[in-house]
């Protein structure tokens, strides 16, 4: 995030000692890219700032689920800039998923699937979408924890019948169902308890 910002400064002659402050120019195409992406009006996106300093955006999750259809089907992005850039930046994704986040991640597991686009965020919050199906998803754990994800992920891909088993079956290798006691004793499991209705 931070090199690329860098970059985007760079290539466009902005200052480079403050890409990280809301008021930068470059902050500002990337909101105005955002709100483009997500259908949603720029000036009614909340802003904060996230564990390194940069701004983050807040915005009702069903505009996170279209930003996400688009990142997985660009063809329904209208200028031409920004579907380009998309369809480099997705495909760089699909080619190299470990480096987005490492080794045993939900968004590795996801990613290992060609027709996925996916990453996480800040405090629980996720969204990735199905490229051949044409359809999107985001959600927000209420806690912050991440450690739910695959769980989640794993129940939603199920529930729509969603044919990659491998990927299904990546998601639930991540997460033991089984909670142990002390004595190792199985006493619980972990389990999505959700169903989901369309909107």
């Amino acid at each position: 995030k931070h090199l690329g910002f860098l970059a985007l400064s760079k290539e466009r002659g902005y200052s480079t000692h403050d890409y990280y402050e809301m008021d930068h120019p470059a902050q500002q195409e990337a909101l105005t890219a955002f709100a483009e992406l997500a259908e949603y009006p720029r000036e009614q996106i909340q802003l904060g700032v996230d564990g390194c300093g940069f701004p983050v955006f807040a915005l009702p999750l069903k505009h996170l689920a279209i930003s996400y259809l688009k990142l997985a089907c660009p063809d329904l992005i209208e200028d031409e800039e920004m579907r380009a850039a998309v369809v480099k930046i997705t495909g760089w994704m699909t080619e190299n998923p470990d480096i987005i986040a490492s080794h045993n991640f939900t968004c590795t597991a996801l990613l290992e699937d060609p027709n996925i686009i996916a990453k996480g965020g800040a405090m629980g919050v996720y969204g990735f979408a199905l490229k051949k199906e044409r359809i999107s998803f985001s959600l927000k754990v209420i806690d912050g924890s991440e450690q739910v994800w695959p769980l989640i992920i794993a129940s939603i891909l199920t529930q729509i019948n969603y044919e990659n088993q491998e990927t299904i079956q990546r998601l639930h290798d991540l997460v033991p169902t089984e909670i142990k006691n002390d004595n190792q004793l199985v006493v619980g499991e972990k389990r999505a308890v959700f169903t989901l209705e369309r909107r």
